[in-house]
């Protein structure tokens, strides 16, 4: 877990991503401002090199910081998210909301002379 590219706390950060957390949850859990995390990840970006969370936690197991085990682990820790919400049936078409953009008057552009 001891990384010399990462500080402690950007490590923490970082298994919160792979936890599948947002920033605010992060924060939350270890009660500092989002912002904070969002900085320190960014600064983890800049560090690893990556561009993205997806490509960041490649680079963490290349790096062998994060080992397949605890990516197990995190898996089992994670609350089941269902895949589709209660009332949506895959095999009926989805409604589509259609709004109209307000039309724009032509107004009468001549000028009265008195």
């Amino acid at each position: 877990m001891n990384n010399p590219h990462l500080a402690p706390r950007e490590t923490l950060y970082c298994f919160g991503l792979l936890a599948g957390k947002s920033d605010k949850q992060i924060a939350r859990d270890c009660e500092v401002s989002p912002g904070t995390v969002t900085q320190r990840i960014k600064t983890v970006h800049y560090k690893l090199q990556t561009h993205n969370r997806a490509h960041l936690v490649a680079e963490l197991i290349r790096l062998k910081v994060v080992t397949p085990l605890m990516m197990v682990l995190a898996a089992i820790t994670l609350p089941e998210v269902p895949l589709l919400a209660q009332d949506d049936d895959p095999n009926q078409p989805r409604q589509v909301r259609i709004t109209q953009r307000p039309v724009r008057r032509n107004d009468d552009l001549t000028t009265l002379y008195v």
